[in-house]
């Protein structure tokens, strides 16, 4: 085996949101602190949304309490502050990633049918499913408790040390 299969292709490429368009399949976006992990999960959630997914369709998953509420917090706010006025005043001057997402749809889809995907996804923000993995967990637990013959108010805990004291 040469060395060149045997390395791992682990390429850092930056992410072109101009050019981005989400492909199918699981998504993972894993980076250090400050490095634009939310911007990028708020264009890839856009590109969910304008393909026909519901709000309540994309999950989520990150590590923190924290980091659930600002996603959910800036998903909220790029709707409602960046989107939606971009897509109801086409001459704003808008981030250049925005508009060629935007236009791409309006494309595709026509102008109406994008402004009602948003429509749509403003009115469902609350339902977002933005967990943490222990919150997801605990949600999937409870949703499929025949299945996993499990009571249906299991709960989680991160601190087992009160149990086993």
């Amino acid at each position: 085996m040469s060395d060149a299969n045997q390395k791992m292709t682990t390429e850092n490429t930056v992410l072109d949101l101009t050019q981005f368009e989400l492909k199918p399949g699981t998504t993972l976006v894993e980076a250090s602190a400050g490095t634009g992990k939310t911007y990028t999960i708020k264009y890839i959630v856009l590109d969910l949304l304008l393909k026909g997914l519901s709000i309540s369709e994309i999950l989520v998953v990150t590590f923190t309490e924290a980091a659930t509420k600002e996603l959910k917090d800036r998903l909220q706010s790029f709707l409602f502050t960046e989107v939606e006025p971009a897509l109801t005043n086409p001459s704003l001057k808008v981030d250049a990633a925005l508009r060629s997402v935007l236009d791409r749809a309006i494309v595709a889809q026509e102008e109406p049918a994008v402004k009602h995907c948003i429509r749509k996804a403003m009115l469902e923000i609350d339902q977002a499913p933005v967990y943490t993995i222990h919150g997801f967990c605990q949600r999937a637990l409870q949703e499929n408790a025949f299945a996993a013959d499990a009571n249906f108010d299991s709960e989680i805990c991160a601190n087992v040390t009160p149990i086993v004291e």
